[in-house]
Parts: C-alpha cells; structure tokens; sequence
C-alpha cells in the first residue's frame, strides 16, 4: 500500500507529537521529583534553622523574667525552650547532610554559641535559686552578647536557607 503525501504528513505529525508527549511526560516527572526534594530537604531545613534565633532570644527574656520575679513559669519556659533548641538541633544534624555549608555553620557557630549561652542562663538560674538574686540581676543584661553574637550567624544560616531553596 502507497501513502498519499497527506497520510505522510500526518504520520509525521502524530509521531511528532507523541515524541512531545513523552518529552512532556518526562519533564513533569522530573518537576515532581524536585517538587518531593524540596518537601523532604528544603523546607524542613529551613523551618528548623529559622526555630535557633528566636529560641535563644526566649532563653533570655525567660532568664530575665525569672530574675526579676522567681516564679515556675518562667522555669518550666526555659525547660520546654530547652527540650525544643534540643529537638532543633538533632533534627538540623540529621537534615544537614546534603548541605555542607549548614553543617558548619550549625556544628561549628550554632551550636558552641548555643552552648556557651544555656551554661550562662543555667548559671543565672542557680544564682537566683541559690538566694543570690543580686548576682544574677547585675549579669542580667550579659546575656544579651549571646544574642548579638548570634545575629551574624542567624543571617548566614538565612543565607544559606534561600540558597537551599533557590537551587531546590
């Protein structure tokens, strides 16, 4: 059987479209994949890295408040501030893996920063409990250089977020 050049121009066409069918099918493929990369390491990084700055500024408005008036609350605040800056750094140790420049900044500024500053809020803790209110009210506002020292790495861990995402 003969074609007539109309049926050849039509195979053509059907085979170009079903090569811009597949072409398609494969791209919106790789979209969904990007689409769960983003899910699974993009935005749980950047919704953990964004938890340490306003943690550690809870850590010191709870010290504060405590200091000035010893009560509970503000114990059982600092306690869950804690427990939570705990959990955000597990999880960001976990989530840092495909993102060297996260892994340094959390292991080697975030977290010696954080450490230093919950040993001086503990220590202002035990001042007041142990009846020594003037002590810890006269080192009330050294906090505050934990807060000021975070802030550059605050934005650097920022940074890296929107570069995360950005590439995601």
């Amino acid at each position: 059987m003969k074609w007539s050049t109309l049926q050849r121009y039509l195979f053509l066409a059907l085979c170009a479209l079903l090569f811009t069918s597949v072409w398609s099918y494969q791209a919106f493929l790789k979209i969904e994949r990007e689409n769960a990369r983003i899910l699974k390491e993009a935005i749980p990084i950047s919704t953990e890295a964004a938890e340490l700055f306003p943690a550690l500024l809870n850590l010191e408005l709870s010290v504060r408040s405590y200091i000035l008036s010893p009560n509970k609350t503000d114990l059982a605040q600092y306690e869950r501030t804690i427990n939570q800056l705990d959990q955000t750094i597990t999880r960001l140790n976990r989530l840092d893996a495909n993102h060297p420049i996260m892994r340094k900044l959390v292991r080697t500024e975030a977290i010696p920063r954080i450490e230093t500053a919950t040993q001086f809020y503990d220590t202002q803790f035990e001042l007041v409990k142990d009846g020594d209110r003037a002590s810890a009210e006269a080192r009330r506002y050294q906090g505050m250089q934990f807060i000021e020292t975070f802030r550059p790495v605050d934005a650097r861990l920022r940074t890296d977020v929107n570069r995360i995402i950005a590439e995601a």
